[in-house]
């Protein structure tokens, strides 16, 4: 059913901005008029937020570059671009009924552009954070400088900025609780119900539906939701607000289940045995490391134990902030319970597994309720101050967060233009303009993706076959492979799945690969930076494609 086009895209965009102009009419007015009124009353604060907000954004101007990307959250994209519809084919990655929401808003504006649209989504969580922060410190009683100071420290953490180059989801979970905290203070005031229960709705499910671990955050506040509307005999309201957050959340879980039999799949398939990969529980032992007393000392000077990155990626807040935190937790009311609810389910997260990324909702939460911890205490200017060199400082470390950022592919943009795009890509992800090449041949082809490391999926969907761990029947098939150093058992499989292209780079390639496919006959087709592609002159992909891949198409599988 390849009902995902350009065209199906506009038209039902076009109706949706129809129907809605009177709602967006009736938004709009106020949000400019607030902005305006926001500015004139603190121009000097709000050039300074906007200044290192668009210093932030920098690395969305980046082709997508990050790995995980290119082997899993471009995969329903790149599926869209190539049939209109999505293969859903989690025997060859394990990711690919996974959470999807943000992948799912990617999918929808590459879409609409014929291409990768990255940059323009992860622009939007950005803003939509730093708003956030804005609100949530307005609306606990920050005044001043202080708001605008809120959206400049969320937008100042190199973290915050690292989302932007990737499709990883923190950054937009982080956005969509800010948001959420923000509706549940407002939820009731002046005994008014203010806050809408379908607005409610859609940032739970939206919580729910872009990462598993952010169910911490959602049981706590879910709860407090259902009791607060049933206590106060909301019940329409609150059926309303849950199953708006069901339809918004649950299409990744529901097809996980019908397919896998997992609704969680890859994960806690030690409980669920889903025989699309072994009955284990996914873990990276990498990221269990143990939590101490010294835990944000280490965050913030061993960040790389935490994280794929370097010294500094964790920022200067966790530790420049501490005393807030314990002013707030002191203070009482929302503030108080606030900072507690994110520092315990950041604790909770954090406790399951030690990795940097999957806290940066709570840390975002509490950097604004620091902010607004300072901006209650009699010496304000100096804590703005404070605040300001924070900033300033957290800026410095943005290059911390990735080995691509610390390389200069920014700085090469910056200094370029648009003329470098080609030249970073193929400095750091050179497989993407390999795979281009390939597509625009015109002629069909089976690729098999040889490297562990740059088991670059969702590059190729429906045309490729990965030996990482993304697919657990080839990364199985290529370990035995690799155990015999004279290409035999690499010729055997090669030959018989029909691969008419493999990809590698020379110096991870495996044990007894290149013999086999010199004996098989393949030659170098082209080379790209480190990476590349060894064909076989004459193979026919159809072998491959009919009898390995289309049976992998669990779309169609469902159809019929």
């Amino acid at each position: 059913m390849p009902l995902h086009s350009a065209v199906a895209y506009l038209i039902a965009a076009i109706l949706v901005l129809v129907a809605g102009r009177h709602r967006l009419r009736e938004a709009g007015r106020p949000m400019l008029e607030g902005w305006s009124n926001a500015v004139a009353e603190q121009p000097l604060a709000a050039g300074f937020a906007v200044a290192i907000i668009g210093l932030a954004a920098v690395p969305s101007w980046l082709p997508t570059l990050n790995p995980d990307d290119n082997a899993a959250h471009l995969l329903m994209a790149r599926d869209l671009l190539a049939g209109s519809y999505y293969r859903i084919d989690a025997s060859s990655q394990v990711f690919a009924v996974a959470p999807w929401l943000n992948n799912v808003l990617h999918a929808m504006t590459t879409v609409l552009a014929g291409a990768e649209a990255r940059s323009v989504i992860g622009l939007g969580w950005l803003l939509a954070g730093c708003v956030g922060a804005y609100r949530v410190a307005h609306l606990l009683g920050a005044r001043g400088a202080f708001p605008w100071l809120a959206a400049a420290l969320y937008a100042s953490h190199p973290l915050t900025a690292y989302f932007g180059m990737t499709l990883q989801v923190d950054g937009a979970s982080t956005a969509v609780l800010l948001h959420l905290v923000a509706s549940c203070i407002e939820l009731k005031r002046d005994g008014a119900w203010s806050a809408s229960p379908w607005l409610i709705g859609a940032l739970c499910g939206m919580l729910a539906g872009l990462k598993i671990s952010n169910g911490v955050y959602l049981l706590v506040l879910g709860s407090w939701l259902i009791w607060h509307h049933a206590s106060s005999r909301q019940y329409r309201r609150l059926a309303l607000l849950l199953a708006f957050a069901g339809v918004i959340a649950g299409s990744s879980y529901f097809y996980a289940t019908v397919i896998t039999g997992n609704p969680l799949f890859p994960l806690f398939n030690g409980i669920f045995k889903s025989p699309y990969m072994a009955a284990i529980d996914f873990s990276d032992p990498r990221w269990h490391v143990g939590v101490g007393i010294d835990t944000f000392w280490k965050l913030t000077f061993s960040t790389p134990s935490f994280m794929e990155s370097y010294i500094g990626a964790a920022g200067l807040s966790m530790l420049a902030l501490l005393g807030a935190w314990v002013v707030s937790v002191a203070s009482g009311g929302w503030r108080a319970a606030l900072t507690a609810f994110a520092l315990a389910t950041g604790l909770v997260v954090f406790l399951q597994v030690q990795y940097l990324r999957y806290i940066f909702p709570a840390m975002g939460l509490l950097g604004t309720l620091a902010v607004v911890a300072l901006s209650a205490q009699p010496w304000r200017r100096a804590a703005a101050a404070c605040l300001v060199a924070l900033v300033l400082v957290q800026c410095g470390l943005i290059r911390t967060t990735s080995w691509i950022l610390t390389a200069g592919a920014a700085e090469q943009l910056l200094r370029e233009g648009p003329r470098a795009v080609a030249r970073v890509e193929q400095t750091f992800v050179p497989e993407r303009a390999l795979v281009r090449n390939l597509d625009a041949a015109g002629r069909d082809y089976c690729l098999l993706f040889a490297d562990i490391s740059t088991s670059y999926a969702a590059l190729a969907p429906g045309k490729s076959l990965v030996i990482g761990f993304y697919d657990p029947r080839m990364n199985e098939l290529a370990n035995k492979a690799a155990a015999d150093p004279t290409g035999a058992a690499w010729k055997d499989a090669i030959e018989r799945i029909g691969f008419t292209h493999v990809e590698f780079r020379p110096a991870q390639a495996r044990p007894g690969l290149l013999a086999a496919l010199e004996s098989l006959g393949f030659a170098m087709h082209e080379r790209r930076g480190e990476a590349e592609v060894w064909s076989r002159p004459g193979a026919d992909a159809g072998r491959c494609l009919t009898a390995t891949l289309a049976p992998r198409n669990e779309a169609r599988r469902l159809l019929h």
